[in-house]
């Protein structure tokens, strides 16, 4: 994937009932087509005696790979709302799927159209909708002496600091996005008198959790983990 987009952030599911049917929503981030279809194998698997698994997906870069399916249900009534909430919501490389188990009472389309989109809904608002923003990874190579100084800087301008390694001389990791690399080579050299090296390690996404973070999640209560909660926490991919 080229650029920022919106995802989940973890796989999830959440249930809902409507007329005694039981509407079983499963969210997960995908990275291929592929692994979409096997997202649906699996809830079909695990739920060999449901009465229908609809779905919807949608990914990659434009044109976007992307399917949804009634399985069985009346038309335009599971799949179709269900990849309409992924696209109003600007979701990239997501599956959900519903599960139905049939309670005795016909929902009409009106009632099928909610009953799978509210579980839809449900289910991603578990996942956890993030922003996955492209970072730079940077090495920052400078004396012991200005190491002090480079941390301070750093932290004053708010980049994230992976780890600093002591050998030879110090090496400063440090995420950033990709437009402040300018700013960083000027601060860098000036922290440094030019003395310092700056080696771009690499490019890939991030997501950022918690206080101040790029965190697009409707849900309040989601957390990444334990002890997450009002701390800034980056999770990269690469």
């Amino acid at each position: 994937m080229k650029g920022n987009f919106k995802t989940v952030y973890q796989a999830a599911t959440a249930e809902i009932i409507e007329k005694k049917s039981r509407f079983i929503g499963a969210a997960a981030p995908v990275d291929t087509e592929g692994a979409a279809a096997d997202f649906v194998d699996s809830i079909r698997k695990a739920h060999p005696r449901a009465n229908h698994n609809c779905f919807a997906y949608i990914g990659g870069d434009a044109p976007h790979w992307q399917k949804q399916s009634d399985d069985g249900e009346p038309s335009g009534t599971a799949g179709m709302p269900m990849f309409e909430i992924l696209r109003g919501e600007g979701l990239l490389n997501v599956c959900v799927v519903v599960t139905r188990y049939f309670g005795g009472t016909l929902l009409g389309k009106g009632g099928l159209h909610r009953a799978y989109s509210a579980a839809a809904k449900a289910a991603l608002l578990e996942a956890g909708i993030v922003e996955k923003i492209v970072h730079a990874r940077l090495e920052i190579r400078l004396d012991y002496h200005l190491a002090g100084k480079m941390a301070h800087e750093l932290a004053t301008g708010g980049y994230h600091t992976e780890n600093t390694d002591y050998a030879e001389n110090v090496a400063i990791t440090i995420l950033t996005p990709p437009e402040k690399i300018p700013e960083i080579n000027r601060m860098v050299a000036d922290a440094t008198s030019g003395t310092g090296k700056i080696i771009h390690i690499k490019d890939l996404h991030c997501v950022i959790l918690g206080e101040g973070g790029a965190y697009a999640h409707k849900n309040p209560g989601f957390s990444a983990g334990a002890g997450d909660i009002g701390k800034r926490k980056y999770i990269c991919y690469d």
